[in-house]
């Protein structure tokens, strides 16, 4: 894994920082949400069409909890980072709540498994 940073544009000229692994992901992850939001511009985009998309993804797409929770993360950077970066008011992923994930138990291998 590459500590190092990168800074990509993101949306009209805003910059972020992040790995380059991260900005890929959220790149995709923002793509996705202007496709489902059908060329809405996101500065027109409201908390019921955030959480909306967060149930599609998992009803509609097939993807677990845990990728949507992980999508949702991004949605969460890029709504703040507009925000503080004045291209909205109000932050309006703040509501969004990620869905609760059920953790597994660890599994450990058995010194049989392991040695083959």
């Amino acid at each position: 894994f590459s500590a190092t940073k990168k800074r990509v544009c993101c949306y009209n000229g805003l910059i972020i920082t992040r790995s380059e692994s991260t900005i890929i992901a959220y790149k995709k992850d923002i793509e996705q949400l202007t496709k489902y939001l059908r060329n809405k511009p996101i500065t027109k985009t409201t908390t019921k069409d955030l959480k909306q998309y967060v149930k599609y993804l998992v009803n509609n797409k097939g993807f677990t909890k845990k990728t949507a929770s992980r999508k949702i993360n991004s949605l969460k950077t890029f709504f703040r980072y507009l925000t503080e970066a004045g291209k909205l008011t109000v932050d309006i992923s703040l509501p969004v709540k990620h869905q609760e994930i059920e953790n597994k138990p660890s599994r450990t291998l058995s010194p049989l498994v392991y040695k083959a």
